[in-house]
């Protein structure tokens, strides 16, 4: 019987050990997360624009630097998106993926087949976006709620402009609207 008592003795120190070392061996991870409403729309299901861009002739873009801008032409869209919100400002981002990785200010070709070596330098409200960027909203909404969000492009090279191929290019942005 003091066998018994003696090695039950020794196995709860061990126990007790244990536990008394617990809170510095053990660490957690608390997630919390909240469900909305949607509290921002597109008005009139106008949630796409377009910018068409003028040619652009090769000869142009050889002189250019990867990473560089051209210039000469600058096209703009023709209607703007606009965005309804009730409630606080939203943040719009964008899909990283869509960027070039060296470049992360220049859009990806998205055309199969189409020019190499080139996307486009996008705008939003005069601020030049980015993979890492919100977009900005222009100050407050007008009266009833609606921020105006305009955008641009130029052309842009992510290799050295001889190394720029013809052909289509065209880039397509996901925007993510986010209020809190």
């Amino acid at each position: 019987m003091k066998r018994l008592t003696v090695a039950a003795a020794v196995l709860s120190t061990v126990f007790m050990s244990a536990g008394a070392f617990a809170d510095t061996d053990q660490g957690e991870v608390i997630i919390t997360g909240r469900v909305v409403g949607t509290t921002c729309q597109f008005l009139d299901g106008n949630n796409s624009t377009t910018i068409t861009m003028n040619q652009v002739g090769q000869e142009s873009l050889a002189g250019l630097n990867a990473g560089a801008t051209y210039t000469g032409i600058k096209n703009s869209t023709t209607v703007p998106l606009k965005l309804k919100c009730t409630g606080a400002a939203p943040k719009i981002s964008l899909a990283r993926n869509q960027f070039d990785t060296t470049y992360p200010n220049i859009t990806k070709n998205t055309v199969a087949g189409g020019a190499s070596g080139v996307g486009f330098v996008v705008t939003a409200n005069d601020a030049e976006l980015n993979a890492n960027s919100l977009i900005p909203l222009n100050g407050d909404p007008d009266e009833n709620g609606v921020y105006t969000i305009d955008f641009s492009a130029q052309y842009a090279v992510v290799a050295a402009g001889n190394a720029v191929t013809q052909g289509d290019v065209e880039s397509t942005l996901t925007l993510t609207v986010v209020t809190e």
